[in-house]
């Protein structure tokens, strides 16, 4: 009865100060970024922009003698708070305290669990799995800084991540940011039109295509019973909370990726 009890108190806990998130102000009504009904053009058009942003950016990182590209991770931690410095103003509702991300001294459990990153509710720390390819820890640490800032729905936090990253002066956190967009909008072109993906990816960079072959040689490491565990104990506890999507709300900031930079060129 104790146990149960100590359980029953950390998941109201857990709605207080995390949940209650899911229910506020929708991220529409504070950006004006609206999500709508997007046509497979115009979903081709912004992962076109975004294959351009990569292999920019891919030019001006590090890269080890591999191929493979590498970052200073303490400077990036150290940096990660001025990405929300100057923000244009329809982003302005994300100030807030600056306080840096953590490296997560057990990453290999946030690995095993398939996990980037988290965010820990009951004291406010964006923990970053360090031990996973360094081509998504920059956007990583700004995804988890954004729960910092109360942005709560996964879809929502990816969009905001990857927008502080492309507005960033740091090679390294556009790199990411521009590199998990792409991840995201050719995911999701792959599934309704094969041919318009094939040859959005043809445009990859070969630095590019190293890190994200890189990226999934280490995830295939992990595919075990513990990584399903962690995905379907997540994916119920959003789908609990009215995010019908559950584990695939990260994958549906697609929308308001289209209809942020979808006109761009």
């Amino acid at each position: 009865m104790a146990l149960l009890a100590g359980v029953m108190a950390t998941y109201a806990l857990i709605c207080w100060l995390w949940s209650i998130g899911f229910y506020s102000t929708t991220y529409a009504e504070l950006s004006g970024v609206t999500a709508e009904e997007i046509t497979v053009a115009e979903l081709k058009q912004t992962a076109e922009y975004f294959v351009a942003e990569v292999n920019k950016a891919g030019e001006e990182v590090e890269r080890d003698a591999a191929g493979v590209f590498i970052c200073d991770l303490e400077q990036v931690f150290s940096e990660s708070p001025s990405l929300y410095h100057g923000l244009p103003e329809r982003f302005a509702f994300l100030t807030g305290a600056d306080i840096a991300p953590k490296p997560l001294v057990f990453s290999v459990v946030l690995s095993h669990m398939n996990f980037s990153g988290g965010f820990f509710p009951f004291t406010g720390e964006a923990n970053i799995n360090v031990q996973a390819p360094k081509c998504f820890i920059p956007v990583t640490v700004a995804h988890e800084a954004a729960h910092q800032r109360g942005v709560i729905r996964e879809q929502d936090t990816d969009f905001t991540a990857i927008a502080v990253c492309m507005e960033s002066d740091s090679s390294e956190f556009r790199y990411s940011g521009a590199l998990l967009a792409y991840v995201r909008l050719a995911a999701a072109l792959r599934e309704v039109s094969y041919d318009d993906w094939v040859e959005v990816a043809g445009g990859l960079s070969e630095a590019v295509r190293v890190d994200l072959t890189a990226n999934n040689e280490y995830w295939a490491g992990f595919q075990t019973p513990a990584a399903d565990i962690g995905e379907n104990a997540y994916d119920g506890f959003l789908k609990s909370q009215g995010q019908e999507l559950g584990m695939k709300s990260y994958g549906a900031c697609v929308d308001l990726l289209v209809a942020h930079y979808g006109e761009m060129e």
